[in-house]
């Protein structure tokens, strides 16, 4: 179909591309375009599930799709199994209680909500929803960034060491 038809083409032009470096336009529009296509075979995939170790939240967050993103953290951090004493002891969903999976994925789907590290910038909230307040403090490579977020904006945002400040991607809008 014309998806798999426009993926031979782009790879075609991404290796053209790559010969006749220096092209940072070309290259520029080359990850603009493998994005749209990652989302949309995120938006055409099979299987859309979560739960245990499924993965479509954690794929949702780092592809920027704050709303499915959203969706699978609330769904995951809302179930809870009847038996168990502690609300955290999740499942069976495809195996054992406590399924450690299903948290497991809930957190990390989380934390790439809030915070992704690409190269040497460190992305605030990429698939945050903007209703959403949240207060964190999160490590990433050579930093720690603390923040409060609050009514669609930053209150507080501290970074450690002070000159990895520089680094940051802040959300637009």
């Amino acid at each position: 179909d014309l998806f798999i038809e426009k993926l031979g083409a782009l790879c075609t032009w991404y290796v053209n591309a790559l010969t006749d470096w220096p092209c940072a336009k070309t290259y520029a529009k080359m990850v603009e375009e493998v994005e749209a296509m990652d989302r949309e075979t995120f938006r055409r995939r099979r299987v859309a599930r979560t739960g245990c170790w499924m993965q479509d939240a954690i794929q949702a967050a780092l592809l920027g799709l704050a709303e499915p993103a959203r969706e699978g953290v609330v769904s995951n951090f809302a179930t809870s199994h009847g038996g168990s004493r502690f609300p955290a002891f999740w499942g069976p969903n495809h195996d054992w209680v406590p399924d450690q999976d299903h948290g497991g994925v809930a957190m990390l789907a989380l934390q790439f909500m809030l915070l992704q590290p690409v190269g040497q910038k460190l992305h605030l909230l990429p698939a945050w929803p903007r209703e959403w307040d949240v207060s964190f403090k999160l490590h990433a490579p050579g930093a720690v960034v603390e923040a409060d977020y609050h009514d669609g904006a930053f209150r507080r945002l501290v970074v450690s060491p002070p000159e990895r400040a520089a680094d940051l991607v802040l959300p637009e809008g």
